[in-house]
């Protein structure tokens, strides 16, 4: 009868450890869940990293097309500048005088006479840049001639043909000397419109006042646009 008893305590130790293991077993098997989840954030996050670059790419188109704007505008005033160069009169294709004068209250009224003694077809536009001069240098007497009116048409100049713009020439004599400062003059610095380079139109025993500014705003010399003749 003992060793019955002792072979059936045998067993039920041998249950019991065999109870514990599965437990053990059971236990281990929420620890293998964790991986997934751990998975899971990874994919987020690189799902994440992934949608970043969107904002960049906008911000880059946004740059390419302000570029593209901003880069037509130099190129439209380029071209129209160019092609009125082209088609303007240089002062090396002109020959500049005077016409005939007429007076009437204390000023002489010439027309400033430009032909086109070139070999092709020229414009002008605009107001002519005058000035009295003196001595060898061609010092300038005074101020420059004051612009009256509009700027006019577009004047075309085959070879040959004439345009004038009208030259005011107030009598000096007419400011005190005090004022004036008078000075004889040779003749006349003349820039046509657009032009850097001057031509000389003699006009001797001239005179012309040195102060610059005269008093209340007056000028010795005005100047109106060119005009067809």
């Amino acid at each position: 009868m003992k060793i019955t008893s002792t072979g059936g305590l045998m067993a039920a130790v041998l249950a019991s450890v065999a109870l514990l293991a599965g437990c053990a077993s059971t236990s281990n098997s929420p620890g293998g869940s964790t991986t997934p989840g751990t998975q899971t954030a990874t994919d987020t996050q690189t799902s994440a990293q992934t949608s970043t670059p969107t904002g960049p790419a906008t911000t880059a188109t946004g740059q390419d097309s302000l570029t593209a704007t901003g880069s037509s505008t130099p190129t439209g005033t380029s071209g129209s500048t160019g092609q009125g160069d082209q088609l303007r009169c240089a002062t090396s294709e002109l020959t500049i005088t005077l016409g005939q004068a007429g007076g009437a209250a204390g000023s002489n009224y010439y027309p400033l006479i430009f032909t086109n003694s070139g070999t092709r077809e020229c414009t002008l536009q605009g107001f002519p840049g005058v000035a009295y001069v003196t001595g060898d240098s061609g010092k300038q007497v005074g101020g420059s001639a004051s612009r009256q009116g509009d700027k006019g048409p577009v004047v075309t100049l085959l070879p040959g043909a004439k345009a004038s713009a009208q030259l005011q020439e107030v009598d000096v004599r007419n400011f005190p000397a005090d004022v004036c400062k008078p000075v004889s003059t040779r003749g006349l610095r003349v820039y046509p419109p657009g032009e850097t380079h001057a031509a000389f139109v003699p006009q001797p025993n001239g005179l012309g006042c040195q102060a610059n500014p005269l008093p209340d705003g007056q000028f010795q010399l005005s100047v109106r646009s060119i005009q067809p003749s």
